[in-house]
């Protein structure tokens, strides 16, 4: 396997835990599919590229690997009803992932984190969805072949 998808593989399976049943899944961009049950959050590489972080000697070099979880949730068109329940389910979910090593991938040594606010600002009475983001970077130090 990658180590990329190993990142991704260990943050469903952190999101799992904090999920309340809710299953995560992993896709190739943050889309939601017709036959999605709602809520949803969806696991994916990005936003960007692998970037190249210290470079240091013997061939150890860092990636940098993002991940974005995407929650979608039901909007009930009131803007009162269920505050509590998806802010509680976002700060879960970041406690389990924004932690500085990653179960499952040895390599991983520091996380960070970029939040989208909690709802969008610019979702009006008609939304149907709630939708927001955490995003991720994992530094991972790897020897690369000379």
């Amino acid at each position: 396997m990658s180590i990329y998808f190993d990142i991704l593989e260990a943050v469903k399976q952190r999101v799992l835990g904090a999920s309340n049943e809710i299953t995560p899944i992993i896709r190739k961009r943050p889309m939601l599919l017709a036959t999605d049950t709602i809520p949803a959050i969806v696991i994916s590489p990005g936003p960007g590229a692998e970037v190249v972080g210290i470079e240091a000697m013997g061939g150890v070099v860092e990636y940098r690997y993002p991940v974005t979880i995407t929650i979608v949730m039901a909007s009930d068109r009131v803007t009162e009803v269920e505050v509590y329940g998806a802010l509680e389910l976002r700060e879960r979910i970041r406690q389990a992932v924004y932690q500085p090593l990653l179960a499952g991938v040895a390599s991983v040594i520091d996380t960070t984190i970029d939040l989208d606010p909690p709802y969008s600002t610019a979702a009006g009475p008609n939304t149907v969805y709630d939708v927001t983001a955490i995003r991720l970077t994992f530094s991972s130090h790897e020897h690369r072949s000379a």
